[in-house]
């Protein structure tokens, strides 16, 4: 099933999809930028390349993925050793609980961008899209998952996609709270409940019958590559996100443009 939804972020408007696009349908539409989304296993090199219509650009971008479809135990013990430690000291020590809200109401939304916009402006990046996590909520495509400890305290949360064309699971919005404390312990404490966090995604998209847990792509920037080992402890493998970025508009040939600028000190260029 594919899913489809549009959404503004400043002055753009934008259609994004999973699956088949026809690109003949929009362009007498009010879009600026149609984006398509597409997980592929096949291996790759990243790069940047033209798209199949004038002015678009394909990504090719790694990422690190859970296969779902082995027994629950299997799954878990492919996860590196000391990750299942702390997911069991999560669990019985921390007393972490976790919960999820399958397509959050606005209230919900806006209180979860709250604390995301907190979080990125401390890590310097793009703040929540609540009109884009709204869209994908209308669409009956968007569950909210978070984490607290003993004192009901929300230590990580995130907001995922269901992309039921891929048969996958990821997450658009992530965080952590270990940014908002100073004392090792509890920057500890957090960081154990993350991983649980991660593991109950797991198991939520496992529940759902999908095929794939997507961890996101490979960071590249310095200081950050720690991201991508974390990722590989929970025992993933690798598979590719395409995305096709086609303008529409002439503000949309810019964003594309800049955006092709972006992705090539990242990716190979072709």
């Amino acid at each position: 099933m594919m899913l489809t939804f549009n959404y503004k972020n400043r002055f753009l408007n934008f259609l994004e999809g999973t699956g088949s696009v026809n690109i003949n349908s929009y362009h007498n539409s009010p879009l600026d930028v149609l984006t398509k989304y597409e997980l592929k296993l096949e291996s790759e090199e990243p790069m940047v390349k033209k798209g199949e219509y004038k002015n678009s650009i394909e990504l090719v971008i790694p990422n690190f993925l859970i296969d779902l479809k082995p027994e629950e135990e299997i799954i878990f013990r492919r996860i590196q050793k000391s990750t299942r430690a702390d997911i069991r000291k999560a669990i019985d020590v921390d007393k972490c609980c976790f919960y999820e809200i399958e397509n959050p109401n606005n209230e919900q939304i806006k209180t979860f961008s709250s604390l995301y916009n907190s979080f990125a402006k401390e890590k310097k990046i793009a703040i929540c899209n609540i009109e884009k996590l709204i869209a994908i909520r209308d669409k009956n495509s968007l569950i909210m998952t978070y984490v607290t400890d003993i004192d009901k305290n929300i230590l990580c949360t995130s907001m995922l996609v269901v992309d039921r064309d891929s048969s996958q699971l990821y997450g658009l919005y992530g965080l952590s709270t270990h940014f908002m404390k100073s004392n090792p312990d509890e920057k500890r404490k957090i960081g154990r409940a993350n991983k649980y966090l991660q593991w109950r995604e797991i198991l939520l998209a496992k529940s759902k019958g999908l095929n794939w847990y997507n961890f996101g792509g490979e960071v590249n920037q310095e200081g950050s590559l720690g991201v991508n080992d974390f990722k590989r402890r929970f025992g993933t493998i690798r598979g590719y996100d395409h995305r096709l970025y086609i303008p529409v508009s002439f503000l949309g040939k810019i964003y594309v443009y800049l955006i092709n600028l972006k992705w090539k000190r990242c990716l190979r260029t072709k």
